[in-house]
């Protein structure tokens, strides 16, 4: 029998939006555990913080895993989508950690210092970051996606960065006026092919008024 997987994290996206969706597209057995109380059960996580990823065995043993970025590679490469040589592991982990730095650059902007600086401060500051650091880094995903020439990022099937790509890109895409269509079309082709797969569909629709 297969193992069981309980995903802990809150109800809504945020950092879990990436491995709930490996569970859906893996074909895991898998359910949600929602946060009820954090300040109470904040202290029980491996490093303070969730997600929280567990895998049940059938022989009553477990394995408990935190870090998002830690949780979506470990079921990637179950679902071996990590790239088929040591070379293309390679390509497909520093695809991921390029969109990782963005929105470690990205997130903490919007979320923290909007707190603190003034209106003024705030916009020029994201929109210093979105065109000096952010849409600099996307154009070079783009020049890899038309230089592999095969609509995905290494080989020629889906991989982790792929999906990376898709999930990261409107996200960051700050209302769609930072790249379009026509200055990035493999990224956007990229994001339209693997958002119209119905599990895609699915897990977006999940949390939409928790984005």
């Amino acid at each position: 029998m297969p193992a069981k997987y309980e995903f802990y994290y809150f109800n809504g996206h945020g950092l879990g939006i990436i491995p709930r969706l490996l569970l859906s597209l893996g074909g895991f057995d898998w359910k949600d555990k929602f946060v009820e109380n954090w300040k109470e059960e904040k202290g029980k996580t491996p490093f303070t913080h969730v997600p929280v990823l567990t895998e049940y065995n059938e022989d009553g043993s477990k394995f408990v895993l935190a870090e998002a970025y830690a949780i979506y590679r470990y079921l990637a490469r179950k679902m071996n989508i990590v790239g088929e040589t040591e070379h293309e592991v390679a390509l497909v982990e520093q695809y991921c950690c390029s969109w990782e730095e963005l929105h470690d650059k990205y997130w903490p902007l919007v979320s923290d210092w909007k707190k603190i600086l003034t209106p003024e401060q705030f916009d020029n500051r994201l929109k210093n970051l979105l065109e000096t650091e952010i849409k600099p880094i996307m154009t070079k995903h783009e020049e890899a996606l038309a230089k592999n020439g095969t609509g995905f990022y290494v080989g020629d099937k889906m991989t982790l960065a792929d999906i990376h790509a898709t999930i990261s890109l409107p996200l960051l895409n700050i209302d769609g006026n930072l790249v379009s269509k026509e200055t990035h079309p493999n990224l956007f082709a990229l994001q339209e092919k693997l958002s119209a797969n119905e599990i895609f569909q699915s897990e977006a629709k999940r949390f939409p008024s928790n984005s």
